[in-house]
């Protein structure tokens, strides 16, 4: 380029494509090989720039212009279209102009304006962060703020937009007559048309008994949808989009899901290729926030979604309503109904997509993408108004936009509305759960619909996996939770999400529903010390949850698994709530006199009452109420059949307890090479749990000959029929270990170590053979494998005398305490000592 002799300006624009993999895209200028400034995209869409610089005068030299990008971009590789070639940016003009004093002067000004006004902006932000900061150290959550609306009439809303053209319209109503047929309930249908009414008149001559709302408005459509929302009779309002097929039960399937709680149902579209979407969330992309779709699970359950698609979608009109008093402003629907449903879960909604509510022939809302100015006009707005894990700060958020575009008058003229945006996040203080964890959100399941008869709510929490129960504490809970489901409603909030799996789901039908949390952050160096785990196991996402389920439900009870989650009491909220705490095994010592003891027994007295596995944990208790719900089996299919003759020994123990390890270890050094040497053939089988292999790698007794390590096994009893007997060399274990019963309910005697058999031994179980210790374990294992027929003689249990330890004896048991608790006979410190209930 030729510069000119007076000032001139270097003006420069073009196209900049988006952002590549969550990485900003940026421009280079240069001129004479001096960086003079910068273009940057951090969206997912191409960005319109243009650049302008003062350069100082240069008599008829000519000028070097650099224009350089990062990386370049190949739509085909980032799934837009089939262009594969490598594209920088696009040049639209590169100009050199004259600029006059006085122009400078006026550009000058302006531009020292802006920075005043962008310091004052910053200062603005700085201390509203600030601000935010105090108030939520000050006011953590308040649950109580909370507010569920009721439906007091039945009844159901249908409102139509019909965006698309009267044929689309036709199909849309066609099939909304067909549903609402299904339903016994009174149904109005509003359609909302924005077009002029000339379009639609040969279709509203044919559904005239429908309400038609006729309006010509530029405002965005989610202004008419309030307006046709107001004007709507019933508490339940399903907004549809015209160029929606309803399913014929779509309807009367999103209206089983009506709950006081529940904000929004949203039905789920079903694409040529039968593949269903449906669930919505969000993902942070170079640190701003980016609305996506996810796949829905394959197991047809209803899930929890962060916003419910106004396309097709029922919702709570009194919460809708509460919601919409502060308007967003927004340009596109896609950000506000983002801010809807971010609003309501804050709020302590939920937002629900049913499997079996469904929809054909839906368009995306992103089908006709909106002008990319609208878009990053709302996602800005969106941010300024709301917090979001994950996102930028307020301050972050302003400069970032300010270096990544240009022109100093559209920065002002976007955030000219900042203070509203500012107070509404700040106003965000009093949502009662304004710290909600949205990366669980899709982790909510919801088994059976609410439209059924409601049992008493009891909130179950566990701070491990429970699904599929693998292990004795799971076993344990599953089988519990089944007795308690046929009395109450069964809430699941469980720790350990990420290892659930669609075999996990398939396990969920006897509950109400199931809400899965992650988050638990142990430290390696104290993973034993039992005041840390108190603190890392009870935390933050998991204390919320409990406390929003227990405001939005108003449970009867709420069960707490394990003392490692015993500070959970202190979310209790008022006195109707009765909370009990189940000691899977009760670790304190003898004299009851250390820091951990004394800390345990604190959380312990809190509770209404106190559930033990064993008479030995109950006695460790002392003075503290407690009652023995012990460990049991399933006696209805257990056959006996005598063992077989090969001399296979089995344990089961996963390595995650270090008593495991150690029993196992100590038998595997003491006892089994002398029963090596004596018994021909000799294998045993330890079922170690998942990475066993990895943690018995570095002890050489676990490469004796006949040493077989398992990882996990579905069928316990087909492997219990494959073994001759069974062993239980722990020590130093409290609670009551599953394996000893259910080996002696198989019929394989189990030689035990007394403490490895507590809770057990007053049965009088021929096939439970208790031993001092490890080492005495090997003449014993030598004279029963040795001589078949005498350990067969040990081997069957009358089932009279099991049905004292079978899981429907300690579920009534449980159920009893449940109902002296909601009788009112057991209450906080009534002074009633242990109590056994078989």
């Amino acid at each position: 380029m030729r510069s000119q002799p007076s000032l001139q300006r270097l003006r420069i624009s073009g196209i900049l494509p988006p952002s590549v993999r969550e990485e900003r895209n940026a421009l280079k200028i240069e001129c004479q090989g001096k960086a003079i400034g910068r273009v940057c995209n951090y969206t997912p869409e191409p960005l319109s720039f243009d650049f302008g610089r003062i350069l100082p005068a240069s008599q008829g030299a000519l000028l070097h212009v650099k224009l350089s990008v990062e990386r370049t971009y190949r739509p085909a590789a980032e799934g837009h279209g089939c262009d594969k070639r490598d594209l920088g940016f696009a040049l639209i003009k590169a100009e050199i102009e004259r600029v006059t004093r006085a122009a400078l002067a006026r550009a000058w000004i302006h531009e020292t304006t802006l920075g005043w006004a962008s310091c004052a902006v910053e200062r603005l932000l700085s201390a509203t962060e600030h601000l935010l900061r105090r108030l939520a150290a000050r006011f953590p959550d308040r649950p109580r703020n909370a507010r569920n609306y009721p439906a007091t009439r039945p009844g159901l809303s249908v409102v139509v937009a019909p965006e698309a053209g009267p044929e689309q319209l036709l199909a849309c109503l066609q099939s909304v007559t067909a549903a609402i047929e299904k339903i016994r309930e009174p149904v109005e249908v509003l359609v909302m048309a924005r077009r002029p009414e000339e379009i639609f008149a040969a279709v509203r001559t044919r559904y005239g008994r429908f309400r038609w709302k006729i309006e010509q408005s530029s405002a965005p459509l989610s202004r008419s949808l309030q307006r046709a929302v107001k004007a709507s009779g019933y508490d339940w309002v399903y907004v549809l989009a015209g160029s929606v097929i309803l399913d014929p039960a779509a309807l009367q399937e999103a209206l089983r899901w009506r709950a006081p709680h529940v904000f929004a149902v949203a039905s789920q579209a079903q694409g040529d290729d039968s593949g269903k979407t449906g669930l919505t969330g969000y993902r942070i992309v170079n640190g701003l926030i980016e609305p996506e779709r996810r796949p829905a699970s394959s197991i047809p359950m209803t899930l929890a979604t962060l916003h419910a698609d106004p396309q097709a979608a029922l919702f709570n009109r009194q919460a809708l309503q509460r919601i919409w008093r502060h308007q967003g402003g927004y340009r596109t629907l896609e950000f506000e109904s983002l801010e809807w449903g971010i609003r309501a879960w804050k709020l302590g909604f939920e937002s629900l997509s049913c499997p079996d509510s469904r929809i054909r022939n839906a368009q995306s809302p992103r089908a006709e993408a909106p002008p990319a100015g609208d878009r990053e006009f709302d996602r800005l707005r969106f941010h300024l108004r709301n917090e979001v894990p994950g996102g930028p700060s307020l301050l972050g958020l302003w400069r970032k936009q300010r270096h990544g575009e240009h022109g100093a008058s559209a920065r002002l003229s976007r955030l000219r509305n900042l203070p509203a945006c500012v107070a509404h996040r700040i106003a965000e203080g009093s949502h009662p759960f304004r710290s909600f964890p949205f990366q669980f959100v899709c982790s909510k399941h919801y088994p059976r619909a609410f439209d059924r008869e409601r049992k008493p709510d009891l909130i179950y929490v566990s701070p491990y996996v429970v699904y599929p129960p693998a292990h004795g504490g799971a076993v344990r809970m599953h089988n519990l939770i089944q007795a308690l489901s046929r009395r109450y409603d069964v809430h699941l909030v469980s720790d350990e999400a990420s290892t659930y799996g669609n075999s996990s789901t398939e396990c969920f039908k006897n509950l109400a529903s199931v809400h899965l949390i992650d988050g638990r952050k142990e430290d390696p160096a104290r993973q034993f010390d039992r005041v840390a785990r108190l603190e890392t196991h009870a935390h933050a996402a998991l204390r919320q949850e409990v406390r929003r389920l227990c405001r939005i439900l108003r449970p009867r009870f709420v069960e707490v698994q394990h003392i490692e989650l015993g500070r959970l009491i202190e979310e209790r909220q008022d006195g109707d709530t009765r909370w009990l705490l189940a000691l899977h095994d009760v670790l304190l010592s003898d004299d009851r006199s250390s820091e951990a003891d004394l800390c345990e027994l604190r959380y312990i007295r809190a509770y209404d009452s106190v559930i033990v596995c064993s008479t030995e944990d109950a006695a460790l208790l002392g003075d503290v109420p407690s009652t023995v719900v012990s460990n049991g089996v399933e006696t209805s299919d257990l056959p006996y059949t005598p063992s077989p003759s090969e001399p296979r020994i089995l344990f089961v123990g996963p390595f995650r307890s270090p008593i495991n390890l150690e029993g196992i270890k100590a038998f595997l050094e003491t006892a089994y090479p002398a029963l090596l040497e004596k018994i021909i053939g000799l294998e045993l089988w330890v079922v170690g749990g998942p990475g066993c292999h990895k943690q018995a790698s570095s002890i050489p007794a676990f490469s004796q000959k006949g040493v077989r390590l398992i990882d996990y096994v579905a069928d316990m009893k087909n492997l219990l029929a494959n073994v001759a007997l069974t062993i239980n060399p722990v020590s130093g274990n409290r609670g009551s270990c599953l394996k000893v019963i259910e080996s002696v309910a198989a019929g394989r005697v189990c030689i035990s170590t007394r403490e490895g058999a507590r809770g057990f031994t007053e049965h009088g179980f021929p096939s439970l053979i208790l031993a001092d210790r490890v080492e005495d374990f090997e003449p014993i294992l030598h004279r029963l494998l040795s001589e078949p027929d005498c350990r067969r003689s040990l081997e069957y249990t009358a089932p009279e005398h099991l049905q004292k330890v079978s899981w429907e004896s300690s579920g009534a048991a449980l159920l009893r305490v449940y109902a002296e608790l909601e009788a009112g006979l057991r209450g906080p410190r009534s002074g009633k000592r242990a109590t056994t209930e078989t």
